[in-house]
């Protein structure tokens, strides 16, 4: 039977992200959260990922969660916002900007002279590159988010691997439900060799501090976070318990009486209440030297980060046409927030400015705080270096590329599909033959009518297209093919009747509605539909592009004149693009554009390249499905 297409809508997970805390010195310590605790006790448990590292004068610093920007002996690595979102390099004066990879970075650490990289574009597999580019490598498939490395193992967080859990740590009552949604604690050798699962997310974690090059020794401590509920105050709880590097000898260290995320830093927890919730604008501080807890000055902190020993605060607020941002800073535990930067934008431009979503992140570095910001509904998001003078745009767009944003087509009727906003070339008809048509019926009812009925219908064009022979050709063979679907459709009516599932509402075919004729390309847009019971009929779009002068069929890497993969991440760069100017985070944990496109299915428009999305591919089933107009290559 032809294989149904199918999408599986995920309407709940397990979310948990990999935390690590690092300081050089004569002792190293390390953190992460883990999983502890009885779950009729526990309300969550989330791992967090924080990192200090000094540079050559002592700087220390420290990110909530993994970092798209670091910085190593002269350079800056990161994802670039105005190149499609590209892994690249630039001194640390900003000049000679390099585009390293045509990947899409998420979590990124150097070491030596290799950087290790989640890669958004494959799924968020992990990666490693020389620094001036050369020898990129695949390590492992994965689904990681936050990695991190000590030159001899990389330490990441992933889905459940059964091969991988050597020790057999996870319960067989758990693996299935782990393999989907699970984060769990690995180790591989740097070459992706000897992947082995540390700890499972229920229990605890732990990834050692890395090398600085040299050949020192470290030891370290595992910090581990929970929320738990308090019956004696009915509230929540954020604990703190510190294990050894072997997960043994846990201790509580402190207990915070609001829910929210930690940082680690030297002798100071830090735990900001979560941004939603009770616990809003809550922030207090423990001192693990003299057991100390302090409060906070209430901020409503949604990102955070320390830089030589100073820590940082970003605040956002969006409204329905503009954005509010402010950077703070706390230099003193006794004194209150410092207010260093606000911005202040109007997106009066763009009339489809409408997901207000959170977009801006702080980042520290060796070398100082960066930050992205949104700028405008034209150019969307950019990074800036936060300076004492304020905020200065960092990436130099005389070097670098600029990616032009796609454009979206909108729906102005019926949410059933936006195929009916397609309109096709004016005088179409013109170009066309007589189609090649068929109609039979499963059945005739006791009134003869016609029941379940499967039906084709495909263009043939005349000789006013040169390359009308070739064009008719492959739509005779298509027509052969979808005759023989008729038999597979008439065998499962027949097992629906058997299992009693049969109803005379079912049916099925292929077809074409819209047509584009330019210059150069010609468009059809087949596809097969039908019906085969629940709330909505199916729909699996066929399109295929032709070259009007030869008939032969073109495919997107034709179109770019490169790799299919690199084909894909710029029309995907430029959807991104448009996606930010108008307020739609991108880019957090995954590549959800990439990994969900199909390559076949896209149209040609005058105004360029029309990428699709089926209904549930990257939004709810109630949003419908998706069409974005992407320039063509080159203008």
């Amino acid at each position: 039977m032809k294989k149904r297409v199918e999408k599986i809508v995920i309407t709940g997970c397990v979310l948990l992200c990999m935390g690590i805390f690092f300081r050089y010195g004569c002792t190293h310590f390390f953190h992460m959260a883990g999983v502890d605790g009885n779950a009729a006790v526990w309300k969550k448990e989330v791992l967090k990922a924080l990192q200090t590292l000094p540079d050559k004068d002592g700087i220390q610093y420290a990110n909530d969660g993994g970092s798209r920007i670091v910085y190593k002996d002269g350079y800056y690595y990161y994802a670039s916002q105005l190149d499609h979102y590209y892994l690249y390099r630039v001194k640390e004066d900003g000049s000679d900007a390099v585009c390293l990879a045509k990947v899409r970075p998420g979590s990124l650490y150097v070491d030596r002279d290799t950087i290790y990289f989640v890669n958004l574009s494959d799924s968020n597999a992990i990666y490693r590159i020389g620094t001036d580019g050369s020898a990129m490598e695949k390590l492992c498939e994965s689904a990681a988010n936050v990695l991190q490395t000590d030159g001899k193992y990389i330490y990441f967080c992933d889905v459940y691997d059964e091969e991988a859990d050597i020790r057999g740590l996870v319960l067989e009552s758990e693996k299935e439900m782990l393999e989907d949604y699970g984060k769990l604690y690995y180790r591989m050798r740097t070459d992706g060799s000897g992947k082995e699962l540390l700890t499972p997310y229920h229990r605890f974690g732990y990834v050692p501090a890395p090398t600085d090059g040299g050949n020192k020794k470290y030891t370290g401590s595992i910090f581990w976070k929970g929320i738990c509920w308090n019956e004696e105050t009915q509230s929540y709880e954020t604990v703190v318990k510190r294990y050894a590097l072997n997960g043994q000898s846990g201790e509580e260290i402190c207990r915070f009486d609001f829910e929210g995320d930690i940082l680690v830093y030297g002798e100071r927890i830090y735990c900001f209440g979560y941004y939603y919730g009770a616990g809003q604008g809550k922030a207090g501080v423990y001192s693990t030297e003299n057991k100390e807890m302090i409060s906070l000055p209430e901020k409503g902190l949604m990102d955070y980060c320390i830089y030589n020993d100073v820590l940082y605060g970003l605040w956002e607020n969006v409204g329905e046409r503009e954005r509010r941002l402010k950077v703070y800073k706390l230099e003193d535990t006794a004194a209150d927030w410092e207010e260093i930067y606000d911005n202040h934008t109007i997106c009066t431009a763009s009339d489809a400015y409408y997901n207000g979503e959170n977009l801006a992140d702080l980042y520290a570095t060796q070398q100082g705080i960066f930050l992205r910001q949104f700028v405008s509904s034209e150019e969307g998001v950019k990074w800036y270096s936060l300076t004492e003078k304020g905020a200065e745009k960092w990436e130099d767009e005389e070097q670098i590329p600029m990616t032009e944003p796609a454009s979206m087509l909108a729906y102005t009727g019926e949410w059933n599909s936006i195929k009916a906003e397609f309109r096709s070339t004016e005088g179409y008809e013109e170009y066309l033959a007589e189609d090649l048509t068929h109609e039979d019926y499963y059945e005739r009812g006791e009134d003869e009518e016609a029941l379940n009925p499967y039906t084709i219908c495909l263009p043939q064009f005349n000789e006013k297209i040169e390359g009308y022979q070739e064009i008719n050709a492959y739509f005779q063979n298509a027509f052969q093919e979808a005759l023989g679907y008729q038999e597979t459709f008439f065998e499962m009516l027949d097992e629906m009747k058997q299992n009693g599932d049969y109803s005379t509402m079912l049916w099925e075919g292929t077809h074409y509605d819209y047509v584009y004729i330019g210059e150069k390309y010609i468009t059809v847009a087949k596809y097969q539909d039908g019906y085969w019971g629940g709330r909505r009929s199916w729909h699996l779009e066929e399109p295929v592009t032709f070259e009007r002068k030869t008939g032969k069929a073109v495919s997107l890497e034709d179109l770019y004149g490169t790799s299919l993969e690199e084909a894909v991440s710029k029309a995907t760069g430029s959807i991104y693009k448009y996606r930010e100017c108008v307020g739609w985070s991108v880019l957090r944990e995954e590549d959800m554009l990439t990994e969900e496109y199909v390559a076949e299915q896209f149209f040609l428009f005058p105004e360029g390249i029309g990428i699709y999305y089926e209904r549930y591919a990257i939004d709810c089933g109630a949003a419908g499905d998706f069409l974005f107009i992407v320039p063509f290559p080159g203008k």
